[in-house]
């Protein structure tokens, strides 16, 4: 008989649980007519590192990028399935993403976590992470975390050069994760 799972974790998926920047990085360059080379890997949370004042708006190309299949495109991070499996062995997992819940986004999405088998427990869409009820969140958005911080809740920072202002425990691969939240942990994960 297993054992209750009585902790619950949330996990983000662009840039925690997936290579988003990497995916968007050929969508943002041909729209701004550069090379994928011209735009670094550490652009700003909202991108205004790469358009700048192009005149474009990142969010239409962001869309169109959506609409193109772009959400199925993304590299899980190196080590997030088989962690996020061994996880779901000890926790409740709440996959928890703020990514507008648009009918392309959710089947998408819903297709990237089957593909990549990361297992789960809940599938939630909102804009506000803090309004969840899990015990533990994993998250790189540093308003997220700021919530999460001024509610008092467990939160651990998955670090990106957008969220160095937000203090906390942080983690920079899936081994960090796994040594944090899982017993005893003997995974060798990247």
């Amino acid at each position: 008989m297993q054992t209750p799972k009585t902790h619950s974790l949330m996990i983000d998926i662009d840039e925690v649980l997936a290579e988003h920047v990497a995916a968007f990085r050929p969508h943002a360059a041909r729209a701004l007519g550069v090379h994928v080379e011209a735009l670094h890997d550490n652009p700003d949370w909202d991108f205004k590192a790469w358009f700048g004042d192009s005149g474009i708006d990142w969010r239409d190309v962001h869309d169109a990028a959506i609409k193109a299949g772009m959400l199925l495109s993304m590299d899980p991070r190196p080590g997030a399935p088989e962690t996020v499996q061994e996880l779901y062995q000890h926790y409740k997992i709440v996959i928890c993403t703020s990514r507008t819940p648009d009918p392309v986004s959710v089947s998408d999405t819903v297709d990237w976590l089957n593909t990549h088998q990361i297992y789960y427990n809940d599938l939630l869409f909102t804009s506000d992470k803090s309004v969840v009820d899990v015990s533990w969140r994993i998250d790189d958005s540093l308003h997220q975390i700021k919530k999460f911080a001024s509610k008092g809740q467990k939160f651990v920072i998955w670090d990106a050069p957008y969220n160095q202002a937000a203090n906390g425990p942080r983690v920079r691969s899936w081994g960090d994760v796994a040594k944090i939240f899982i017993p005893s942990s003997l995974m060798v994960v990247g």
